[in-house]
C-alpha cells in the first residue's frame, strides 16, 4: 500500500481508504473491507469498494453504476489460481480518458472457497462443490444492500453488472438468472459450465459440443432466458 491511507468505520464495517497511483492504478480509489463480517453463517472475508477519482469532490453528488467482481484478489493485482490480474484499473484508465461519463465503482469479492461458492453442483467425487446459491444469498442480500446504503450508487438492475472468470464467470451466469432483476448485466469469461456434464468424461466431442443445452444449468433457466427480463449475457 502507499503512504495515503487511514482506517475508518462504515455501518459497522472497518475500512481502510488507499490511493495505488503510485502503483499504477490512477482510475480511483480505493476502500478495502480486511474482514466483511455478515453472521456466522458466512466466513469473513476482504472486499474492496473501487471508487472513481472525483467520487469524494463531486459536489453534484453524482451516482455511479456498479460492477461486482468474484474473484476479487485478481481484479487490481495479481492473485488466485493463476497469480495473474485482470487489470481493472488499468483498463478503467483508458476508458476514463476516452469517456470521463463512463466512470463506475467496483466492488471485488474475495472468494474464500471458490470451488463450493462459484459452483451450483458436486463435480465427481468432490463434494466440496455446489454452494453457489449460498453466495448469491450472501450478495444479493448483504453485499449490494450494504454498498447501496454506504455509496452513492445506481442500483437498479440495468446498472448493476456481476462478473467474473472461469468459475467466477459461472457464478456470474447463475447470480444473473436466478436474480434478473437485481443484476440486469453478467460477464461470463470463459465460465466453467462443463461443471454438472460428468457424464461427458470419455464421452465424445459430438456430445460434448450439444450437452450444454440440455444441462441442468441451462433447463431451470430456460424460461428467463426467453423472456423480456433476461438479463443481458456477454459470454467468452
Amino acid at each position: 500500500m502507499t503512504k495515503n491511507e487511514h482506517d475508518f468505520q462504515i455501518d459497522g464495517q472497518t475500512c481502510h481508504f488507499h490511493d495505488e497511483s503510485q502503483n499504477g492504478i490512477s482510475s480511483g480509489h480505493f476502500h478495502t473491507y480486511d474482514h466483511f463480517y455478515v453472521s456466522e453463517h458466512y466466513p469473513s472475508r476482504k472486499i474492496h469498494v473501487f471508487i472513481p477519482i472525483d467520487y469524494l469532490t463531486n459536489i453534484q453528488q453524482k451516482r455511479y453504476p456498479v460492477i461486482y467482481m468474484n474473484d476479487g484478489q485478481a481484479t487490481f493485482w495479481n492473485g488466485g489460481l493463476g497469480n495473474k490480474s485482470w487489470n481493472v484499473g488499468g483498463i478503467l484508465s483508458k476508458i476514463y480518458e476516452k469517456d470521463p461519463s463512463k466512470q463506475v465503482i467496483v466492488v471485488a469479492i474475495h472468494s474464500v472457497d471458490r470451488n463450493r461458492e462459484y459452483t451450483h453442483v458436486n463435480w465427481m467425487w468432490q463434494q466440496s462443490f455446489g454452494g453457489v446459491h449460498d453466495y448469491n444469498d450472501y450478495i444479493v442480500n448483504h453485499i449490494k444492500p450494504f454498498i447501496d446504503r454506504n455509496y452513492r450508487t445506481l442500483s437498479t438492475s440495468k446498472d448493476t453488472v456481476i462478473a467474473g472468470s472461469s468459475h467466477g464467470g459461472l457464478a456470474s451466469f447463475h447470480m444473473a438468472l436466478s436474480h434478473p432483476t437485481i443484476f440486469g448485466i453478467a460477464i461470463c469469461m470463459s465460465p466453467s459450465f462443463w461443471a454438472g456434464l460428468d457424464w461427458l468424461i470419455g464421452s465424445s466431442l459430438t456430445n460434448l459440443f450439444c450437452s450444454l443445452e440440455t444441462s441442468d444449468l441451462i433447463q431451470k433457466y430456460d424460461h428467463i432466458l426467453r423472456s423480456n427480463y433476461a438479463p443481458l449475457l456477454y459470454i467468452d
